[in-house]
């Protein structure tokens, strides 16, 4: 009986587990996706800077 009400709670736990993988993956997806867009324009725009030659700002960049 209790072996019964352990497993049926661990597959309750699971499914939550699961549920909640399930709802929080796009979002970490997204998270990501949006991170690495965010570094990509950085890259590009300290690649820029760099080639640009003279025309760098007051502060150096």
């Amino acid at each position: 009986m209790i072996l019964r009400g352990l497993a049926a709670l661990a597959v309750g736990t699971g499914v939550v587990l699961a549920g909640i993988g399930v709802v929080a993956a796009p979002a970490v997806v997204a998270g990501a996706v949006g991170l690495g867009g965010v570094v990509g324009v950085m890259v590009a725009n300290t690649g820029r800077r760099e080639r640009s030659g003279p025309t760098v700002g007051p502060d150096g960049w």
